[in-house]
């Protein structure tokens, strides 16, 4: 009697042993409601700015051309039979995408820009690299068409800053490098970049 009396007590004690255990285990769930109180729902929104960027698929650097007036390239300033040089504007284009409002602006690149005006570039004739002289240098200004079409045909009435919406779709713009006061300007090939700056309105 005395022995098996001892193995109830202790089978007794063991199964109270594992109910407290049991009594303790306790989901996160329940834990987590218990010290904070029922777990709550937060919905979380995230909102992209406004972004913006520009490609160049030609690049950035641009070539013009100063020729007689007969259109025939050669070298040193052409006054025979009072021929005046001629020189054609150039188109670099570009294309700007992102999810709002662009506005684009063109200028000169910095190793173009003149001390006088910084929408006033200069471009070097591409056959040596001697310094710039008043026969080897070739002036010129910047102006956006954005998108292209914007203003075509009215390039002189053009702009150096445009602004488009690129949210739903990319868009295409050029930039007019022109020319002027090349009437004293040697005949030959002259080289330059340009810069763009380009930032999102919402």
């Amino acid at each position: 009697m005395g022995r098996s009396a001892r193995v109830v007590r202790k089978i007794v004690a063991v199964t109270a042993f594992c109910v407290v255990l049991l009594a303790r285990v306790v989901s996160p769930e329940a834990a987590l409601s218990q010290t904070f109180g029922t777990p709550q729902t937060v919905s979380i929104a995230i909102q992209i700015g406004p972004i913006v960027e520009v490609s160049f698929p030609e690049g950035t650097t641009f070539s013009l051309e100063v020729a007689s007036g007969g259109g025939a390239l050669n070298t040193g300033i052409d006054h025979r039979r009072g021929a005046v040089p001629i020189a054609v504007p150039v188109e670099i284009p570009f294309e700007v995408r992102g999810n709002a409002h662009a506005v684009v602006s063109a200028m000169p690149g910095r190793g173009d820009l003149t001390p006088a005006s910084d929408l006033v570039g200069v471009a070097k004739m591409r056959s040596d690299g001697s310094s710039v002289s008043d026969t080897a240098a070739l002036r010129y200004r910047t102006v956006v068409e954005f998108p292209t079409g914007t203003h075509r045909g009215k390039i002189d009435t053009g702009r150096a800053m445009m602004r488009a919406n690129v949210a739903d779709s990319p868009m295409r713009g050029v930039v007019h490098v022109i020319p002027f006061g090349y009437e004293d300007t040697a005949i030959g090939h002259y080289t330059g970049s340009v810069e763009m700056a380009v930032y999102a309105e919402k």
